[in-house]
């Protein structure tokens, strides 16, 4: 999950003033990255000001939301590479079979998570 986050502060050329996530595991780094990148401002939201924690409930929406794309989007990506998987068209040790899906695939994989973002 940092990772992402870290990238899309990237994407967005900046981090929030003040991030809010629940108590998970994953949101330990995100809180330290977060009261990093806003170490050396001069507001009141500054280092470890920048970062709080919250119930779970404010996250609801985008759960259900996750679970709603999983359910339609992602599933059917995850079956579809699973079936070249059983059916020996695609072994996931071999390198030019991940290439290969990569350059065939990555594109329209993107599609569908551009589409999400925006929508």
């Amino acid at each position: 999950m940092a990772k992402y986050f870290v990238d899309c502060v990237e994407e967005v050329g900046g981090c929030p003033s003040l991030l809010r996530t629940d108590c998970g595991t994953e949101n330990v780094v995100i809180a330290g990255v977060q009261s990093f990148l806003r170490a050396e401002c001069d507001d009141d939201l500054a280092g470890e000001k920048a970062h709080c924690y919250g119930p779970s409930t404010g996250n609801q929406w985008i759960e259900a939301w996750w679970s709603y794309y999983c359910r339609s989007c992602l599933t059917w990506w995850i079956t579809f590479f699973k079936d070249l998987m059983d059916r020996g068209v695609f072994l996931p040790g071999n390198t030019l079979h991940q290439e290969f899906l990569w350059f065939c695939f990555a594109e329209l994989i993107q599609q569908d998570l551009d589409f999400v973002k925006i929508h």
